[in-house]
């Protein structure tokens, strides 16, 4: 796994931060916390691109899609409705 982080200020009276990013929104508040942290005054903006070497796409965790479908299964039979799979859930978006 590679990072990239980009920090860019100006400076200002007052302290605004804003982080550009596609990283878990847990890290993303901590990476905010740190720079609110640090700073005083100024405008931050951090871009932070993260690269996977050798990835080829979205990871699915297939036990947590199993045991959340159990579960949505068990729901539907309590409430009385179908447990079954719409149709739009198997389309790739337009």
């Amino acid at each position: 796994m590679r990072a990239t982080v980009d920090l860019r200020t100006v400076n200002h009276r007052s302290s605004t931060s804003r982080v550009r990013t596609t990283i878990a929104p847990a890290l993303e508040e901590q990476v905010m916390a740190r720079i609110r942290g640090a700073i005083e005054r100024g405008a931050v903006t951090v871009s932070i691109h993260v690269a996977r070497q050798g990835a080829t796409g979205p990871r699915i965790d297939e036990a947590a899609a199993r045991a959340s479908h159990a579960a949505l299964a068990a729901l539907a039979k309590t409430l009385g409705v179908p447990a079954q799979i719409s149709p739009w859930c198997s389309r790739s978006p337009a």
